[in-house]
């Protein structure tokens, strides 16, 4: 069990260390080109990445998805650590490029999106929104292979048990069989003693015979 735990605590380190890789980029989005956050997101699901951005941004506000855009979209966003307590909009979106996903995401101060240029501080709190995601996402996809892995080994358990069932099934025939055999062996025994026994009486009869034909020539 100990050996369990630490395979999966060393498979979390590693997923959110992979998780841990944001850039930043001017991207095109439902409305124009502005710079995003980027977070890489390494071996997941386009769907699974978005079902657990709507989860995590409905802390910061209402989140809707526009489909025309394949975006999310949270309008005026509680995060004070960004934008004080002026509200702040939020685009999100899962891109897929060949087989890497992207998250994309504009922060919307109001006139100005945010960018490591424009605000250090606040772009590196926003560095930590992603990474907090990161992690979420991580454990997600972590909860999920286990949850596959725990299904797979009642798979198995329950065919090692069909299998044993199998084999008591198997070795009651074997004892059947072998009880007929030795039935059989004697019931053999018995046919070799009766075929000696009548083998004689043929000889028996065969003389009888004989003797009968012998006194019938000498009435001739």
């Amino acid at each position: 069990m100990k050996k369990i735990t630490l395979i999966f605590t060393l498979t979390l380190l590693l997923s959110i260390s992979l998780f841990a890789q944001i850039q930043e980029a001017e991207r095109s989005m439902s409305i124009g080109v502005h710079n995003a956050l980027i977070l890489e997101l390494p071996d997941v699901t386009k769907k699974l990445a978005e079902k657990q951005w709507k989860k995590y941004a409905k802390e910061y506000g209402k989140t809707k998805f526009q489909r025309k855009h394949d975006e999310y979209f949270t309008n005026n966003a509680d995060i004070p650590s960004i934008n004080g307590d002026n509200g702040l909009d939020l685009y999100a979106r899962v891109s897929e490029e060949g087989d890497k996903k992207y998250l994309l995401v504009w922060f919307d101060l109001g006139g100005a999106y945010l960018s490591s240029a424009g605000d250090i501080d606040k772009f590196k709190n926003a560095e930590k929104i992603l990474l907090e995601f990161g992690l979420q996402i991580a454990k997600e996809k972590i909860r999920l292979d286990l949850k596959e892995a725990e299904k797979e080994l009642k798979r198995k358990v329950s065919h090692l048990k069909k299998l044993e069932k199998n084999k008591k099934s198997y070795e009651r025939e074997i004892e059947i069989a072998k009880a007929k055999i030795v039935k059989a062996e004697g019931k053999i025994e018995e046919n070799i003693k009766e075929q000696e026994t009548t083998t004689q009486e043929i000889g028996q009869q065969k003389e009888l015979v004989q003797e009968t034909k012998d006194r019938l020539s000498e009435l001739d």
